[in-house]
């Protein structure tokens, strides 16, 4: 009766995986943010069709990553568990962590790993300057913009491709499925370095933040977590954080309003979302951890041509552990900046 009892739930949990992958209702549609053009271009966001196309070239330069997670890949018949053959699988604690120097405490959670991090991470998959480096996800694909946004840091942005819609819309254009293979696990096939490292024209700082919030005519910073979060609400997204709230003065656009179905939107129809509210000004994006935020980034730059729009990294994380903090006498400012709050004094 046991083994039946865990049959049965097996079952059950890969029929919601499968009902989860589907979204609102029938097949991801064909990318409509990157098309499908006849060459790929230099970087940048490229469609289902376009990849197989690499593939079924056997282009030698061509480097896949999978950033899924793990756990999620366990589940039969998931879309975790169908890679595109011969990935390299990654997941958030291989990139980003705890203990960065370029966070305002060794407690902040899921800040980018180093230079040197990457740079070895990269080298296990043998990357070089003529790779072409594709980058998916599995359902949420906000996790495949944040390995982007980092690989961008490094000087690669003619060399990185994000893949619309993922493993997602891979699957459902009929493209074949295999296996991966865990990236932090495999030897080093390169020497790779980096040809610059640039985080600055990314990623914006805590205190950048709050000039950009104290000049808004030439900045707009965009709170891209959930209503509930917004509101001050603890989630399950919350995990992490010092306490609940939002920034004073921030706009709040959910990162998911860029997708339809996991495939991000016609430009017409992004620009509705976010013209009238940046309206010309230089934008810093956030979420919970720079994850969802970095999806947004790379929309408002890949598909609607915005210059400076920076992820902050740090994000709700970072802030509310200044907040946390500012009845110790740092960052008090931080803590005038803040709204809807609840201090939890500790991680949530």
């Amino acid at each position: 009766m046991k083994n039946a009892n865990k049959y049965l739930l097996l079952s059950v949990l890969a029929l919601a995986v499968l009902l989860a992958g589907c979204g609102r209702g029938g097949p991801v549609p064909v990318s409509t943010a990157a098309g499908v053009l006849s060459e790929v271009p230099s970087g940048g966001i490229i469609s289902a069709d376009q990849l197989r196309s690499l593939v079924d070239n056997g282009d030698p330069e061509l480097v896949l990553i999978g950033v899924i997670n793990p756990t999620a890949a366990l589940v039969p018949f998931s879309t975790a568990a169908r890679p595109i053959e011969g990935s390299y699988l990654v997941w958030r604690g291989d990139y980003s962590g705890e203990n960065n120097p370029g966070s305002i405490a060794p407690e902040i959670s899921g800040f980018r790993n180093s230079q040197q991090d990457m740079e070895d991470l990269l080298s296990r998959a043998g990357v070089t300057m003529d790779s072409r480096i594709v980058v998916y996800a599995a359902d949420a694909m906000h996790d495949a913009a944040r390995f982007v946004f980092q690989l961008r840091m490094l000087g690669l942005e003619n060399n990185v491709y994000y893949l619309d819609g993922g493993i997602n819309a891979w699957i459902a254009a009929g493209h074949p499925t295999g296996r991966g293979t865990r990236l932090s696990g495999v030897a080093h096939q390169s020497d790779f370095r980096a040809p610059s490292y640039t985080p600055e024209r990314f990623d914006a700082t805590m205190y950048q933040v709050v000039e950009a919030l104290r000049n808004p005519d030439e900045w707009i910073v965009i709170d891209t977590r959930t209503q509930a979060e917004f509101e001050g609400r603890r989630t399950g997204s919350s995990s992490g954080a010092f306490g609940t709230g939002r920034i004073r003065g921030a706009v709040h656009i959910d990162w998911s309003e860029a997708l339809d179905n996991n495939v991000i939107r016609p430009r017409e129809e992004l620009e509705r979302i976010f013209e009238d509210v940046i309206a010309g000004r230089n934008v810093i994006v956030f979420c919970q951890s720079g994850v969802r935020s970095a999806h947004t980034q790379m929309v408002l730059t890949d598909v609607l041509g915005i210059e400076n729009v920076l992820n902050y990294d740090g994000s709700w994380i970072e802030w509310s552990f200044a907040a946390s903090s500012a009845s110790g006498g740092r960052w008090p400012e931080i803590l005038e900046l803040t709204e809807e709050w609840s201090d939890n004094g500790r991680p949530i």
